[in-house]
């Protein structure tokens, strides 16, 4: 193509960070002098002496070697303000390149020039340290009076320069603490922060931007808009998220292409049709015409398998195997095209709708309903004078499973709200900085929060969600802090109600049983019931089913209360092998890293297929880990788990969480109100909870 930037994100300098002393040749000078005390001869030798030095001290910068640095400087063998090297780059710049933050600190209080241009680029240390992400030499700069408007030779200032790192933990810094730098400010070229964040494909950079109201119709000097350049990377999330915004689809460059041709040459055409989609509009750039009020459509798709449930059902039990097989073919493809062409767009814009949908909760509520509705109309009659206190159970668990599903459904599930002030976010950062734990684990990129442990961004609410155990499509809600008690009595009530109405069954069809029925494959009792009451015999058979993924969800979840953890820091728990990689954009220097663990990275695999969303959706994934976990399968010399208090005290902090006096019924049942809840045998504000609680020195009933 042939509008591409002419100024690519620059060649940072320095590319060889920790650049090591060289071997000094002593070539020239292993001759006689002709004249040892001419004034040349003497002003050489100097001048090659304070090049050795200047090189010792430049790479005792580099390196953090601070008693070098220290000793050059004292003794007067190298001046701060003269200590540039051949390419006007000083002992700060190199400081600042490597991350040397108590070699940065003594330097700009021995009086080290903070703004000194220096290397090919005319940058300043500021700019050094922006180009590599580098937060907290930044902070620092800046609190020691940096010009983050200063621009070096490219036209570059701090903002284009943090976004070219694409660390998106110095963008989000430089936007909140650098507000001399407008959001909008251009480069030379007249391309700005969201120009080369969509250009490079940094989704998190684009968000980011947006959110602090970047222009996405500002077109550069060849006309191009962020969108525009973002169709040469082909990031989907990146063009979606500028189309959402308002960017014109239709605007044309300067060489007359608009984003369709640009998207043609640089072969990109399907990413901006599915952005296009997932944005709401037609493969042609016009709005996509929805049938049905958003609300409707979630409607809709939650009641619609109570009426296919029941026409399977019928279907299957009247008629030959056939005409069963090709109505059900025509059900599947019939629902299928009804939910993706005219349902699932009214609300819902994505390649993988049904897992971000209520088409699960509505199987699951279709399937209660029907269970019920047989157990009033055909069980019921024939099993009350038999079997009086079975049916009484069955309608009292029946009752609390449809209470605590809905409640489970529709109660907050410990959402925390982002910070409304600047001030509050810029509070945030700074109390992660003095930490050295200003990174991604602990700061929520999304919303700007300082994440409290065991807090997860839901992209559910668009929130972080406290106590984050998993998210839910049976449900159709996030498992946490404040709906996580109610959600297991739902799936506990669940299990024994399936029972009670297998055991029903069971007597209703020993009522059905005579001698002119014999199925080789079923028992006299499901004989008869296959035979003359085919269509309770199916459902038996599907609600069977559903007894099998439950009995594997609720052993994981039992087992994770047993042990601490939620479903989620399990996963991460088992997973977490690798100390050697950082999946957080954390840039703390060494010096504030050396009392921390290190930060252990998660290695999921985005590879998907029909098996892993089976696992996923039956629960077998996690009941596969909490069995080895039981076992002692995973521990394999691996630290224990930090939230294990041991299996009494996890129990009674999960179960008996807002009880103030003791174990007591009523506590049971209570569930958090707000932010409050049990760790250790403690009160925590999990809305706050930067710290565990401590365990008791002579801790030794973890079953890890």
């Amino acid at each position: 193509m042939d509008s591409v930037m002419e100024d690519k994100p620059p060649a940072k300098e320095g590319t060889d960070i920790t650049l090591k002393a060289q071997d000094q040749t002593e070539e020239g000078t292993s001759g006689q002098l002709d004249d040892p005390g001419s004034p040349s001869s003497v002003q050489g030798v100097i001048d090659q002496e304070s090049d050795i030095l200047i090189e010792k001290y430049s790479n005792a910068c580099q390196v953090g070697d601070i008693v070098t640095i220290k000793t050059l400087l004292e003794s007067g063998a190298v001046e701060l303000g003269q200590d540039a090297d051949t390419n006007n780059v000083t002992g700060l710049h190199w400081a600042c390149i490597n991350n040397r933050l108590t070699v940065v600190k003594y330097l700009v209080e021995q009086g080290a020039e903070i703004d000194r241009e220096g290397g090919e680029l005319n940058a300043t240390p500021l700019h050094w340290a922006c180009r590599y992400g580098l937060v907290y030499i930044v902070d620092y700069l800046l609190k020691q009076g940096a010009d983050p408007t200063k621009v070096d030779a490219q036209g570059f200032n701090a903002l284009h320069l943090a976004i070219h790192s694409s660390n998106i933990m110095l963008v989000i810094y430089i936007l909140n603490f650098a507000k001399q730098i407008p959001v909008d400010s251009p480069d030379p070229n007249e391309r700005t922060s969201l120009h080369w964040a969509a250009y490079q494909g940094d989704s998190l950079s684009v968000d980011t931007l947006l959110k602090l109201n970047a222009n996405v119709h500002k077109s550069d000097n060849q006309g191009f808009t962020p969108l525009h350049w973002s169709l040469i990377r082909g990031q989907k999330e990146c063009v979606k998220r500028l189309i959402e915004q308002g960017s014109e689809i239709y605007r044309k460059t300067n060489d007359n292409k608009d984003c369709f041709e640009i998207a043609k040459d640089m072969n990109n055409t399907n990413v901006l049709k599915q952005a296009l989609y997932e944005a709401g509009f037609q493969p042609n750039g016009q709005p996509l015409n929805k049938a049905l009020d958003a609300n409707w459509g979630k409607l809709i798709t939650f009641f619609f398998p109570y009426f296919l449930i029941g026409i399977i059902l019928y279907i299957s039990s009247t008629c030959n195997i056939i005409v069963t097989i090709l109505s059900l073919f025509v059900l599947y493809f019939g629902s299928v095209t009804l939910f993706q062409k005219l349902i699932f767009p009214t609300y819902i814009l994505s390649k993988s709708p049904m897992m971000k949908s209520p088409l699960l909760s509505g199987v699951f509520s279709g399937t209660a309903f029907w269970v019920i509705l047989v157990w009033l109309s055909t069980v019921l009659p024939f099993t009350f004078d038999r079997k009086p206190l079975i049916n009484f159970l069955f309608s009292i668990f029946a009752s609390s499973t449809i209470y605590c599903f809905q409640k489970a459904m529709f109660r907050d599930p410990g959402i925390i709200e982002p910070p409304t002030s600047n001030d509050q976010i810029k509070e945030n950062i700074q109390d992660l900085l003095k930490t050295g734990k200003y990174d991604a684990k602990h700061f929520c990129i999304h919303t700007f929060i300082r994440k409290p442990l065991r807090s997860k961004f839901s992209h559910f609410y668009q929130k972080c969600v406290s106590k984050y155990d998993h998210a839910c499509p049976w449900v159709y809600n996030d498992i946490g802090l404040r709906n996580h008690k109610i959600f297991m009595f739902f799936i506990l009530s669940l299990e024994i109600t399936i029972l009670l109405y297998l055991g029903l069954v069971s007597e209703y069809f020993d009522v059905l049983e005579d001698d002119h029925v014999d199925c080789s494959f079923l028992n006299d009792e499901f004989c008869a019931g296959f035979t003359y009451s085919k269509f309770t015999f199916l459902l038996t058979f599907w609600t069977f089913f559903q007894f099998i993924w439950l009995s594997f969800l609720v052993f994981s979840q039992l087992v994770q209360i047993s042990k601490g953890v939620t479903t989620l820091e399990l996963s991460i728990f088992v997973k977490n092998i690798d100390h050697g990689v950082n999946p957080y954009y954390s840039s703390a220097p060494l010096e504030l890293l050396e009392s921390e663990t290190p930060a252990i990275s998660s290695t999921s695999n985005s590879n998907k297929n029909c098996f892993s969303t089976i696992c996923l959706l039956t629960g077998l994934d996690q009941f596969l880990v909490a069995l080895k976990q039981l076992l002692g399968m995973e521990n394999n010399g691996r630290p224990e788990l930090s939230t294990d208090y041991g299996l009494k005290q996890n129990c009674i902090d999960f179960w008996f969480a807002s009880g103030d006096d003791g174990l007591k019924f009523r506590n049971l049942l209570k569930l958090p109100v707000h932010d409050e809840a049990s760790l250790n045998g403690q009160k925590v504000n999990y809305y706050k909870l930067y710290a565990l609680p401590e365990k008791a020195s002579n801790y030794s009933d973890s079953i890890v």
